[in-house]
């Protein structure tokens, strides 16, 4: 636990002054070990901006009290979820003969494994999107928001249909315990994101579930 929660604290200290850098131009204070996380995610040009706007984001800050603006925040509430997301995809698996990954590549229905302990060991679920990843995500994409960071807890079910597919997302809307707030298909076989992606197809659901959102693929 200790481990986690130090590798959490240099991650949002690294964030925090990549994001300082990028919005003030300035020379972020970190420590040796922040800085080689910081190269890892490539160079970082500093980038103009006028004091009249980074008034007006402070400003805007200052009256959105709620809005979470910690990386480690972010990561701290995943982690509490992890667990309980897996345990709600294998559920609705199990009901429309969805499956996963093992580390080997192969699928496995959750119908057969899930009284298979050796074989669940198996089974590569989703874990925690990488830091590095998530830090690089808010810099290129939003604008150094952390809250609009989605993703970082995600798990994939697996399927050998599009009819179990299609069950499996009348399942997830009928579940009381979670709300679809957000749904995106690369399942049109002639539509641009079906030849970026090389002809893999997938439904992906960002799930309200309780007062976190998660993202979830079939």
């Amino acid at each position: 636990i200790d481990k986690i929660n130090s590798a959490i604290d240099r991650s949002s200290r690294v964030s925090d002054a990549v994001v300082r850098h990028r919005v003030f131009g300035s020379t972020p204070e970190v420590g040796e070990q922040d800085m080689r996380s910081m190269r890892r995610l490539g160079s970082l040009r500093p980038r103009r901006t006028s004091s009249s706007k980074v008034l007006r984001e402070v400003k805007s800050e200052r009256h959105d009290e709620n809005k979470i603006s910690s990386l480690w925040q972010v990561y701290a509430q995943a982690t509490g979820l992890e667990v309980l997301l897996r345990n709600k995809v294998q559920s609705w698996a199990l009901l429309t003969r969805g499956g996963f990954y093992s580390r080997r590549g192969d699928f496995v229905r959750w119908e057969v494994a899930k009284d298979e302990p050796r074989l669940q060991r198996r089974l590569a679920f989703e874990r925690l999107k990488e830091t590095a990843r998530a830090i690089e995500k808010v810099i290129r994409f939003y604008d150094g928001d952390v809250s609009r960071l989605l993703d970082i807890c995600r798990q994939q079910i697996v399927f050998e249909s599009v009819e179990d597919i299609s069950h499996c997302l009348a399942t997830i809307r009928q579940d009381s315990e979670v709300q679809v707030v957000r749904a995106k298909s690369r399942m049109d076989p002639d539509s641009d994101q079906h030849k970026v992606y090389g002809g893999y197809r997938d439904v992906a659901l960002n799930l309200r579930f309780r007062f976190v959102q998660c993202d979830r693929r079939v």
